[in-house]
């Protein structure tokens, strides 16, 4: 084995590699959720302006690309997740960990855990539900292109809309811990941007699920449509 091929090895077996990886992976993730959130806040500006909105995205030169950039940064964030937490098992004997686990593992790294497949297992049925129409998970009126009508109609089911509120609150606990730990993580170490590491990641926990869950109750009310006029 080549010097270069043991020490690439070494780097990518590290901890630091891995905790790197999840931070700039997460960075992309919380930059996409943030423009995925605005964007369909549109929902409040009427039909023809998300309909157009939608339409543009889909048509996009980029659209290719950056949909390779976010199931890239989503694959690399799993596998540093899944590494870590083997890493973190392995490091310690099992029977001190049967021992301990309740009082060492804090509630954090457990929201991290759980949080995070949660909002996997949300992505695939929203992907299914608004994406791609999928029998079941989206309303009996999906038509593709008709993106107000779409998210209206499948957030009017109270089931469905109870499911997006319930995920985006386990996203903003797993984008608190992990916007604050990806800080860290980055080394940005100057002690007046350590100071608004808890302020930065309460900002991105709040304002992405805070304006999804708005969507969700404003389509489940039928508030949406009182503002709209449709």
């Amino acid at each position: 084995m080549s010097t270069a091929t043991s020490t690439v090895q070494m780097v990518v077996g590290s901890t630091i590699f891995k905790k790197v990886v999840m931070a700039v992976s997460g960075a992309i993730m919380v930059g996409w959720l943030t423009i995925h959130m605005i964007g369909n806040l549109q929902v409040f500006l009427g039909p023809e302006v998300l309909n157009e909105y939608g339409h543009w995205i889909q048509n996009a030169e980029w659209i290719w690309p950056a949909r390779i950039v976010m199931l890239a940064a989503i694959g690399a964030h799993i596998w540093s997740a899944i590494a870590l937490i083997q890493l973190s098992r392995a490091a310690r004997p099992a029977a001190y960990e049967q021992k301990r686990q309740t009082t060492f593992t804090s509630m954090a790294a457990k929201s991290m855990r759980w949080g995070g497949l949660v909002v996997v297992l949300f992505l695939l049925f929203h992907l299914a539900d608004l994406t791609f129409g999928v029998p079941g998970a989206s309303a009996a009126s999906f038509e593709h292109g008709e993106v107000y009508a779409n998210l209206t109609s499948s957030l009017a089911r109270p089931p469905v809309a109870l499911l997006y509120i319930v995920a985006n609150l386990a996203l903003g606990m797993h984008l608190y811990h992990g916007v604050w730990s990806m800080i860290h993580t980055v080394g940005v170490t100057n002690a007046a941007v350590q100071a608004w590491r808890r302020p930065l990641a309460t900002f991105f926990a709040l304002l992405i699920p805070g304006g999804n869950i708005f969507i969700a109750v404003a389509c489940m009310t039928g508030l949406v449509h009182t503002i709209t006029g449709h």
